[in-house]
């Protein structure tokens, strides 16, 4: 499972079509992590050596994208009907 940091630098990756690698010294937890869970792979980008989205990445980026929503969406419903039923009952008092 992956984590919004793990989330965010794939985005990149994947957005970038790929990465060269040039903040591997300010982020090498991150290529090690998701190189050890084969989320990227080591590959030629652009003519360096560089690393690419797996199909196992795009799957881990679909679920943590699906499980954030399945959180959040029944919250906000949560939320909004906390309120409509409170604003009801001092409709009610008045």
């Amino acid at each position: 499972m992956i984590c919004k940091e793990h989330y965010v630098f794939l985005k990149r990756i994947l957005k970038n079509n790929g990465t060269e690698a040039k903040d591997y010294d300010i982020n090498r937890e991150l290529y090690i992590f998701l190189t050890s869970e084969k989320y990227i792979k080591s590959s030629v980008v652009r003519g360096y050596k560089g690393y690419v989205i797996t199909e196992s990445g795009k799957v881990a980026m679909r679920n943590y994208k699906n499980d954030n929503f399945r959180f959040w969406f029944p919250s906000i419903i949560s939320i909004v009907a906390i309120i409509l039923s409170a604003t009801t009952i001092i409709i009610d008092l008045l």
